[in-house]
């Protein structure tokens, strides 16, 4: 049996299988004239098909590919910054109706912060410290992504700055990484390292600490990105 017969019997392309299953056309039984024009047709079928479909999932941002997600930015008003990976300027795209009705709200931007890829987003009201800062909050984030840079700083704080209430003052972003350091010895205790982060003057990964001696249950390196007058 030659490789058409076989493809004949054994082909389960969707419309092929509409035509010769339920159609059950009496001239599709065995191979003839007719029923390969009828093959022929259930295949450009098919793949008319699977074209829609691909040009109907273009529409839907979660299933479009990559090339289309700038049109659907424009469209909802989503434009990409310098500072969006691809994956996360798709994050923008997708959630943009959801994140338009958070934000604005205090207790809308820790979820929006989160789902932009920084886990744990708490939000600190400033005037805690110094009702004069009444308008000032912090954003205190823990995990940030292993290739954490100064693009990361930058996006967060452009996201947070776009998001947050409109009157608010945004006095620093915190970025907080834990890691687990082995005990040697019965004791426990916690490193905590603070880099002063401003704006415009680059940063680079901040290094894990490593504690040789007592023993330390855990390690926490914070990030913290100011905004300064009187940086250059």
């Amino acid at each position: 049996m030659d490789g058409s017969a076989v493809s004949f019997f054994t082909d389960q392309s969707h419309f092929w299988r509409y035509f010769r299953d339920r159609l059950a056309l009496s001239f599709l039984a065995a191979p003839g004239p007719l029923a390969v024009l009828a093959h022929g047709l259930a295949r450009h079928l098919d793949v008319a098909r699977r074209d829609t479909l691909w040009v109907g999932e273009q529409f839907v941002p979660p299933r479009a590919e990559d090339g289309h997600i700038p049109l659907h930015g424009i469209s909802r008003g989503v434009s990409r910054t310098r500072f969006d990976k691809p994956d996360r300027y798709r994050v923008r795209v997708e959630q943009a109706a959801e994140w338009h009705k958070l934000g604005g709200k205090a207790q809308g931007l820790p979820q929006i912060i989160k789902e932009y890829g920084y886990s744990d987003a708490v939000i600190y009201d400033c005037r805690h410290d110094d009702p004069a800062l009444w308008a000032h909050f912090d954003v205190l984030t823990l995990n940030p992504p292993p290739d954490f840079s100064q693009a990361d700083v930058d996006a967060a704080f452009a996201l947070a700055n776009q998001y947050k209430p409109a009157r608010s003052v945004i006095r620093k972003i915190q970025f907080a990484r834990q890691h687990d350091v082995p005990i040697y010895i019965g004791a426990g205790m916690q490193c905590r390292i603070v880099i002063d982060h401003y704006v415009k003057e680059q940063e680079t990964q901040p290094p894990v600490t490593t504690l040789t001696l007592g023993a330390a249950v855990q390690s926490v390196i914070f990030v913290e990105h100011y905004i300064s007058a009187g940086a250059e």
